[in-house]
């Protein structure tokens, strides 16, 4: 903006990227709380004091900007937003390792076959069949329980950091309650998904010491299969409030990207939080809608088959949707990705601007 085509006049300041530079007798033209009070010092002129509280117009804008924020306040956030990015990316690192391992603990299996063993006492002969019992085949278990729980213990850690309270601002500004929710609801997710990883792990255990001693019967059955519905059920559960907790997450990164220095990370945060909810959207109109044509294809007495009629449309949709669906939801998850890494990068310049 050109401060020098208005000597003699107030100039209003419509958006914060016009502060810079600006005249201290120029008035704010948006709505800014005051930091101590939460007055809002719409209109006042940029070198006026707050009516309420009487602090300075310049501090409240000044502090706005995280550079001018609390030190340790700022590198809270950036390990917030680290954790956050690393618990992203490690799932891809997980998946990664699994491969191998559960192709090598396959493998081993059919050298673990079931032995038979004779044995002669006194003229009689008794034979004994047993299976071969090694660590081998619960490697993988334990590996992805104990992967499970340091990624979801570093989620909730992560959102913990990225929602702690600025202590230069007042209790009203500083952390609102979307931030409190996105807090509550990566603990409570997290806590879930620990849970269920250890009730899957336990069941998975239960139902192979069973089936490799003896023939299982339906009710010995009954306990392990019921643990791992459990697991089942929770994971169910947490991933619906995964969603809602990417809600209130986006909002949360939203509300702190206007205070760093960095063009286009709100816009992209917006942009990251709609593609992300429309792609959920899509995905689970199109489940309905597979669900809907094979139930007709499968009416009794419509003469219809499962690849003819609304049974092949469905099939069809089906593939199409399905690969369209897959292709959105690794983007989605790459630009999650890179929008914490991005606003890891950012809150580490502006720890190195304000290194005290």
């Amino acid at each position: 903006m050109n401060y020098e085509t208005t000597p003699n006049q107030p100039i209003t300041i419509e958006k914060p990227a016009d502060l810079p530079g600006a005249p201290m007798s120029s008035l704010l033209g948006y709505d800014h709380p005051c930091l101590e009070c939460d007055y809002n010092l719409r209109g006042l002129a940029i070198g006026a004091s707050c009516p309420e509280c009487n602090s300075p117009v310049t501090d409240s804008l000044k502090k706005r900007l995280l550079r001018y924020a609390d030190p340790q306040y700022i590198r809270k956030l950036r390990s917030g937003a680290r954790c956050i990015t690393i618990c992203a990316i490690l799932p891809l690192v997980g998946f990664c390792v699994m491969i191998p391992l559960s192709i090598v603990t396959a493998a081993s299996g059919f050298a673990n076959a079931p032995i038979t063993t004779t044995t002669t006492s006194s003229g009689f002969t008794s034979t004994s069949t047993f299976a071969s019992t090694t660590s081998s085949a619960i490697v993988p278990a334990i590996v992805q329980t104990v992967f499970s729980i340091a990624v979801w213990s570093l989620f909730a850690f992560g959102w913990y950091r990225l929602t702690t309270q600025d202590p230069n601002r007042s209790a009203a500004t500083s952390n609102t309650s979307s931030g409190m929710a996105c807090r509550g609801l990566a603990i409570a997710t997290s806590s879930i998904l620990i849970v269920a990883a250890l009730f899957g792990f336990a069941g998975s255990v239960i139902l192979g010491q069973l089936s490799a001693n003896a023939a299982p019967s339906a009710a010995s059955m009954a306990v392990p299969g019921a643990i791992i519905a459990i697991s089942g059920f929770s994971s169910l559960i947490a991933y619906l409030l995964l969603i809602v907790q990417f809600v209130f997450g986006i909002k949360q990164v939203k509300r702190l990207t206007p205070r760093i220095p960095a063009g286009g990370l709100t816009k992209y945060a917006a942009f990251v939080f709609w593609f992300t909810l429309s792609t959920i959207g899509a995905y689970l109109l199109m489940v309905a809608l597979i669900f809907v044509l094979v139930g007709a294809a499968f009416i009794p007495g419509s003469g219809a088959s499962p690849m003819s009629g609304l049974g092949g449309v469905a099939l069809i949709l089906m593939i199409m949707f399905g690969f369209i669906a897959s292709i959105a939801i690794i983007a989605s998850y790459a630009m999650y990705i890179g929008l914490f890494a991005r606003l890891w990068s950012q809150l580490s310049k502006t720890c190195q601007l304000n290194p005290a």
